[in-house]
């Protein structure tokens, strides 16, 4: 069972390997307890039952506790992107406002390779002026706070 701080059940299943089911972060519904689990303090509890038990207890606390999350669907979460995908993302997006000046695209990816050292990299084009833009909109994004 999955219980939250105020003993509220949220989640009841059954597993042969309890750790191994939750320590590997493969369970079905870990992305979902793990988004809430600083608002909700998550713990959980098991019974040691014989196999052929398993089942049969399970459908048993379902029916008599509800948790909730036994009854929707599992969430599918998109992965995260990495880091440097993201700021490109957001910098090509400020490089892409549109303006009176500039109504129109100003920045073009023009392709990607790999230096020397291995390190990923990607060749934008821009046009000069632009330089400022990204050089400020990079400083307000990284300055201390």
């Amino acid at each position: 069972m999955v219980v939250d701080a105020s003993d509220c059940v949220w989640y009841v299943g059954q597993a042969t390997n309890i750790k191994a089911r939750w320590a590997g972060k493969t369970h079905h519904r870990y992305p979902q307890l793990i988004r809430s689990n600083k608002k909700r303090s998550y713990r959980i509890y098991w019974q040691k039952l014989a196999v052929d038990l398993l089942t049969e207890k399970e459908k048993y606390y379902i029916q008599l506790l509800q948790p909730e999350l036994n009854a929707c669907k599992v969430k599918k979460y998109l992965p995260k992107q990495p880091q440097v995908e993201r700021e490109i993302k957001r910098l090509l997006k400020v490089l892409n406002n549109p303006t009176f000046l500039f109504p129109v695209v100003r920045s073009v990816v023009a392709g990607r390779y790999e230096d020397n050292g291995g390190i990923h990299c990607i060749v934008i084009l821009i046009n000069i002026n632009d330089t400022s833009i990204l050089f400020q909109s990079m400083k307000k994004r990284h300055s201390p706070k």
